[in-house]
């Protein structure tokens, strides 16, 4: 899995970090953040941020529990590159991409993020170094 952006630099993404993609909507992303301290451990020594792919006031009281360093929210182009180029490869939620050291995905999960998927994909990533 590799993107890269329209000049064909990779794009800016947060390193070592896993993406944990939640809707209002979305009843297996609320379970996901109930998990959030455990997933958040199992991930390390990569970081978790949480990133809403809608708005509203359902979406706001989800992330009302998420710390606010663990919230990520790209805006305008940043936005429209992270649909593009990480939510273009999944068919909707609960999806979780994981991010390397050079930004770069290096594994995804399209199920509900859970302790051992989350340090499941971190071992991916570090694997294909």
């Amino acid at each position: 899995m590799s993107a890269t952006s329209a000049a064909g630099e990779p794009p800016a993404y947060p390193t070592r970090t896993v993406l944990l993609f939640v809707a209002g909507w979305c009843a297996p992303c609320r379970a996901e953040l109930q998990q959030l301290p455990q997933i958040t451990a199992a991930a390390r020594p990569y970081r978790v941020l949480v990133v809403p792919v809608d708005s509203g006031r359902r979406v706001e009281q989800m992330l009302a529990g998420v710390p606010a360093v663990q919230r990520w929210r790209p805006q305008g182009e940043g936005w429209t590159r992270v649909q593009a180029d990480l939510l273009s490869a999944t068919a909707g939620l609960p999806y979780s991409v994981a991010l390397g050291a050079d930004g770069r995905p290096c594994a995804s999960s399209r199920r509900g993020l859970d302790p051992a998927r989350a340090a499941d994909l971190v071992s991916r990533c570090e694997a294909s170094l």
